[in-house]
């Protein structure tokens, strides 16, 4: 497995594994040719993409339009990919916290990785972990 910054040659391959109802939003995301978005790749395909953004301080980084092909689902790569992103952004030396917003469904994958529920609204769950960088 190999992840990768995203490249615009990547945007038709990440948009047919977002989910349907959030395409156009992803899609406009994507335009913006994204600077701390990653792809994963494997025999020249695209498996999974997600993302960050650092808050204006960069004490908080928002992890942002994770998604795994669903034919690849539940091998792994989901956390892989969350791994690869915790580590890039520890790179920043300032993050403290890691926050994430997502749906109930998937909220419990998170959980599972040390992420505790901040607030539940509607549809949509946050969870918050505490980023420890060992010295």
């Amino acid at each position: 497995m190999d992840p990768r910054p995203y490249i615009p040659a990547d945007q038709p391959h990440c948009l047919e594994i977002c989910d349907p109802n959030e395409r156009k939003l992803f899609e406009d995301y994507l335009a913006t040719n994204p600077s701390t978005f990653y792809v994963l790749e494997h025999n020249q395909q695209i498996l999974g993409a997600g993302g960050y953004v650092l808050s204006d301080n960069a004490t908080q980084a928002n992890l942002i339009w994770g998604t795994i092909r669903k034919d690849h689902r539940g091998q792994g790569l989901g956390r892989f990919l969350l791994m690869y992103r915790l580590r890039e952004i520890a790179k920043a030396n300032t993050v403290q916290t890691v926050r994430v917003e997502t749906s109930p469904n998937t909220a419990p994958f998170f959980e599972k990785q040390g992420f505790k529920i901040a607030s539940v609204n509607q549809d949509r769950v946050e969870l918050i972990k505490k980023l420890t960088v060992c010295p």
